[in-house]
């Protein structure tokens, strides 16, 4: 690995990271060997996790008001997988571009002004593409580190869902989490920026968490719901997206167990219900709205559902649908929106994805059925996704085929 210091934006400094290979790219083969020898996969959810994992530590609340939501449930998911301290990884993610909010060139678009790297976390991917088919790779940092995170099929250094967990990789496969100091040096090759990627992490550790120093502790986890004391559900795998929904059990609270018009009653909008919008798709316009995500409007049934959105308006990202399928193993995260049944059946439903853990998924609808109320906000779960090979299911609960998943853009003000 050879450096040079180079000035990157905001007054700060940065490394310019690129690999010296060799024309027989042995140092390639080498460190993918490694990451392959050492890569594990640890979670807070489970406590039987692989020995030698680091496992979650709280965020502190520093890091709740700097690090936007989108980018630290990224973090937390990265280091779940690759079994390192997520706020090491978010400490890097300050430095190099401020969570992808410095403006500069390269953090969005395009290269920095040195030619060399790009993206949230300024992987090196010159002189080739950043974007890489997700089977690809070169000689590059970038084409030897880059992760398809969030599973579209293409490894993106300016996406964060893509950067984030690929910078955990690099972690892991230089030393982390048994030697940060070499693992954040070989990263940036100056004992400056490791000195100061280690004190941000321990301001974004809760003060239970850092008292160990790296050496973090597990978040508190609700044995029911699975949702922990940061607000944000233990992830079940590898990527759980960029994280844009927000904290959707708050947005629901008000509506839980409601029926209609309780819920109605309770500030939930009744939006084009009276030109024949079902309710459920009013309810998953409603957690939209709460979470600070432009909504799909609807003045019809299914005229303007969250799926014409997204393949029709530039809106929100199609995980699964006609011409699009995918498998079981797709990764979910909250404020996804599952449609059920077949495109344009009045009888299709619609809800959405309240929380990811190692246990499955909960789902949470309106005008879904309620013991003893008819039908009202519930939950169903935790269940898992079938039917790889065929149609996509719930495990249980509601087993009607789905047929289009809608992960939703990013609130307003947030990058995706």
């Amino acid at each position: 690995m050879s450096t040079a210091a180079i000035p990157l934006g905001g007054g700060r400094r940065r490394m310019m990271r690129r690999v010296g290979w060799g024309l027989g790219g042995a140092p390639l083969l080498l460190l993918l060997l490694v990451v392959l020898l050492t890569a594990t996969t640890t979670s807070v959810c489970n406590p039987s996790s692989s020995a030698g994992s680091s496992p979650v530590s709280a965020p502190s609340k520093a890091a709740l008001a700097d690090i936007p939501g989108n980018y630290l449930r990224l973090y937390v998911a990265a280091g779940e997988k690759y079994g390192i301290d997520w706020s090491v990884l978010a400490g890097i993610g300050w430095k190099e571009t401020d969570h992808g909010r410095l403006d500069a060139p390269g953090v969005t678009s395009g290269a920095n002004r040195f030619g060399c790297c790009g993206g949230p976390m300024q992987f090196y991917f010159k002189p080739y593409g950043g974007r890489l088919r997700a089977n690809e790779k070169n000689s590059s940092t970038w084409g030897a580190m880059s992760v398809d995170g969030n599973g579209d099929g293409v490894k993106d250094v300016w996406d964060p869902q893509d950067a984030i967990p690929a910078a955990a990789r690099y972690l892991k496969a230089s030393g982390a989490p048994a030697d940060w100091q070499r693992a954040i040096f070989a990263y940036n090759r100056a004992q400056w920026y490791v000195d100061s990627v280690l004190g941000r992490a321990r301001e974004y550790r809760s003060a239970a968490s850092a008292a160990g120093g790296i050496t973090s502790v597990p978040i508190a986890a609700d044995a029911t719901t699975g949702a922990t004391s940061a607000g944000f559900a233990c992830p079940a795998s590898a990527s759980t997206g960029d994280g844009s929904a927000g904290d959707v059990t708050a947005a629901v609270g008000p509506w839980m167990n409601k029926t209609w018009g309780e819920a109605i009653a309770a500030g939930m909008k009744p939006l084009g219900h009276a030109a024949g919008t079902p309710w459920c798709q009013i309810f998953v316009q409603n957690v939209l709205e709460q979470l600070g995500i432009d909504r799909p409007t609807s003045n019809s049934a299914h005229s303007s559902d969250p799926y014409t959105w997204a393949t029709t308006k530039e809106w929100g990202t199609v995980l699964h649908g006609p011409g699009k399928p995918a498998s079981a193993a797709l990764q979910l995260q909250p404020g996804d929106i599952v449609m059920y049944g077949s495109p344009g059946l009045a009888s299709a439903h619609m809800n959405m994805v309240e929380k990811v853990d190692a246990r499955g998924v909960v789902v949470v609808g309106g005008n879904q059925s309620c013991p003893g109320k008819g039908n009202c906000v519930s939950r169903r779960g935790p269940v898992r996704l079938t039917g790889t090979g065929g149609p996509l299911r719930w495990s249980s609960a509601d087993t009607r085929p789905i047929w289009a998943i809608v992960r939703p853009p990013a609130p307003k003000g947030v990058r995706a």
